[in-house]
């Protein structure tokens, strides 16, 4: 199950990385260095 940023704009990034933060979610490092390659494609491609 794929979760994508549901935020859009400048700030989403950082919106993103709080809603993550969340306590109770655990984010491995894996997670992170898969989104933060997903993000830089994603910029990439605009």
């Amino acid at each position: 199950m794929e979760r994508s940023n549901p935020f859009q704009g400048p700030d989403a990034a950082d919106a993103w990385q709080r809603l993550l933060a969340q306590p109770g979610r655990v984010v491995t490092r894996e997670d992170m260095m898969r989104r933060v390659q997903e993000q830089a494609q994603r910029k990439a491609s605009e």
